[in-house]
């Protein structure tokens, strides 16, 4: 795609609309002759492997009528269609609140508002997109995840580590993203209220108040308590959760916590001896 950028005074303008001129056949037609292209609407035609389009009025092919002819079910096409396909020609109307989805020469493009004209024969529509309807969307390498409050994304994205690029679990927060990579990957969402969310590496455990966490990180046990805790690691589990409350003795692995309560004793082991 280029643009030409053009002197619009002098001969230079002048050769211009002149060389123009000799590439269309379409004319204004006299009296009842010719072809009546309605208001609001595009007739189409072809002329030496190219397609050519026609705007309201009455038109004929008068200059070249041996080689230029009328595409049969391309007259009077609407301009009130998203979509118009004719030959090479392609007419992708975007509206607000959509995107448009096309391919150029195999390499995905995204088209924001508008009327867009392609008439280069090596565009290809996808369709488009509306913004309300989907939380994620992919177009090739471009993505598009929108997360509610109160959820979590989760997905894969590329770092940078020691110069080199890597993927990563990542959970991403309340917001629009735009991402433009083709290694990153949508997982899915989960809720922040999740007592637990595991995703590859990291891990977010929400302990609420009056309970702890049974965890195992590496072979050795863990507890934790009230609160949210962010732990990455390739060998974390959580076990499950106790009540400290209801709980007056809480085993996990090597952990032993007793609660004695007034006008109790507890009796337990320690080293092959009574306590």
């Amino acid at each position: 795609m280029f643009i030409l950028s053009l002197d619009y005074s002098g001969e230079l303008m002048e050769a211009q609309l002149g060389l123009t001129k000799d590439r269309i056949s379409h004319s204004k037609a006299p009296g009842v002759l010719g072809h009546v292209v309605k208001p609001g609407f595009i007739s189409f035609y072809s002329m030496n492997g190219k397609t050519y389009a026609v705007a309201e009025g009455r038109w004929w092919l008068m200059k070249n009528p041996i080689k230029a002819h009328w595409f049969k079910d391309a007259k009077n096409q609407t301009l009130d269609d998203d979509f118009i396909t004719v030959g090479q020609v392609r007419i992708v109307r975007v509206l607000p609140g959509e995107v448009g989805l096309i391919r150029e020469q195999g390499t995905e493009v995204l088209l924001d508002v508008g009327t867009h004209v392609f008439n280069s024969g090596i565009v290809s529509v996808q369709g488009k997109v509306k913004y309300d309807e989907l939380k994620n969307f992919n177009h090739g390498r471009y993505h598009y995840l929108r997360v509610d409050r109160g959820y979590f994304a989760r997905v894969w994205a590329v770092v940078m580590i020691d110069g080199m690029e890597t993927v990563v679990p990542r959970l991403l927060g309340q917001g629009t993203h735009y991402i433009a990579n083709h290694m990153f990957k949508f997982d899915g969402f989960s809720k922040v209220s999740d007592p637990v969310i595991a995703h590859g590496s990291i891990h977010k455990v929400n302990v609420v108040k009056g309970q702890i966490a049974k965890c195992v990180q590496d072979t050795t046990s863990r507890l934790l308590g009230e609160g949210e805790h962010t732990i990455e690691s390739t060998d974390f589990r959580v076990v499950g959760f106790e009540d400290i409350m209801k709980s007056h003795c809480i085993q996990h692995g090597t952990i032993t916590i007793l609660r004695v309560t007034k006008g109790k004793v507890a009796l337990a082991w320690k080293d092959n001896d009574p306590i």
